[in-house]
């Protein structure tokens, strides 16, 4: 294990405080559940995904794990709300997880969304409770799906989305994020650069309000805080192959209060926008809003191509209580354990990453000095 890493600044402190690598090859994803007890992570290309005990985050243990087909290239979770059932998307499947007993997770339902052979890549999927609705991001088919999960055994599809048709918004769709109330979907698409709005309300179908690009670079994961989305892109929008520029991790900041006529707010450059972040990154790729504090938690690996640095593997907390001027507060940077960094989730003080190139799950306590 590496010396344990810490960064502070005059008021916060943000430190490793434990990791776990066992029989992990390539974990993605992660989320808590059960008061922050339990966390389930996707092992993409291991295929397999894991219920990790984290009670105690200086010894996170694995409990259990699920490994079948339609587990295989599985990249994230997502939890039900009353934390019974979990859904997962992997090569076309859409897959129900029974997580009632977190020592013997088991596959409940699945339904094959898109035929074998066709799908490269399932990403995200979020949940629409009012409407035992859910939708799933197809990256391999450029498409969004909406599946009926009234019936957790069988799942079944309800319609879909394709880019075909359209401005090429759908190429490679990744992540998700719903605005339940307004009834309004939104997602990013990484190789055509863009954040699209869909009309989900009460019709049938999934109908597009708006894409933009301005500023979006390579967009992964979003956040919506009230009328303000948070986009994490890997790249900025003035960086390209060989992406050396250590500077060209950035988040991005859209109003969105008419769906229809998103607005283009400001682009957060690390090490540009934020000097005293004396190490820039890039890559930015999984977000996490404390809604409570206005904390959001944002997680960097390093370039495709390009070796693990200090300066691109990272941490990083901003405070966005002013939603349309993030404020960077601290980074913490470590090339070994945030090698590969991808999604991050916190319950009270302590936050989790799931990372890739260096397979392990790692836990960071946050704290006032």
């Amino acid at each position: 294990m590496p010396e344990l890493r810490k960064a502070t600044d005059a008021e916060w402190e943000l430190e490793l405080v434990s990791y776990i690598q066992n029989d992990m090859v390539d974990p993605h994803g992660i989320r808590l559940f059960k008061n922050g007890n339990y966390a389930l992570v996707p092992d993409k290309n291991g295929g397999a995904i894991f219920c990790l005990d984290v009670s105690d985050p200086e010894n996170m243990k694995i409990l259990s794990t699920v490994v079948a087909e339609e587990t295989k290239g599985a990249h994230y979770v997502t939890i039900g709300i009353d934390e019974h059932f979990a859904y997962t998307g992997a090569r076309g499947h859409f897959t129900v997880l029974d997580i009632s007993d977190p020592e013997n997770l088991s596959i409940y339902g699945d339904v094959e969304v898109v035929p074998a052979g066709e799908s490269v890549v399932t990403q995200e999927i979020v949940l629409e409770q009012k409407r035992d609705r859910a939708y799933m991001a197809e990256t391999g088919t450029c498409q969004i799906f909406a599946v009926d999960i009234s019936d957790k055994i069988n799942p079944t599809v309800i319609c879909s989305v394709k880019g075909a048709g359209y401005p090429n918004f759908l190429e490679s769709v990744a992540h998700l994020e719903l605005d339940e109330d307004r009834e309004v979907l939104f997602s990013t698409s990484y190789r055509d650069h863009h954040v699209g709005s869909f009309d989900v309300s009460p019709t049938g179908k999934i109908s597009l309000f708006d894409t933009e690009g301005e500023k979006m670079g390579t967009p992964h994961e979003l956040i919506l805080n009230g009328n303000f989305l948070y986009i994490a892109c890997m790249y900025a929008t003035d960086d390209g192959p060989p992406y050396d520029d250590p500077n060209d991790g950035s988040l991005v900041v859209y109003e969105v209060s008419n769906p229809s006529d998103m607005k283009y707010v400001t682009e957060v450059r690390m090490g540009t926008n934020f000097p005293a972040n004396k190490y820039p990154f890039d890559h930015i790729h999984g977000l996490r809003l404390d809604p409570k504090t206005g904390l959001l938690y944002a997680s960097s690996q390093k370039s495709h191509g390009r070796k693990p640095i200090d300066n691109n593997c990272a941490l990083t907390v901003f405070d966005i209580q002013n939603p349309a001027a993030p404020k960077w507060i601290l980074s913490l940077h470590d090339k070994e354990v945030l090698n590969g960094a991808q999604q991050v989730d916190f319950y009270g003080d302590y936050l989790f990453t799931a990372n890739h190139d260096h397979p392990n799950v790692a836990c960071f306590r946050l704290r006032r000095i």
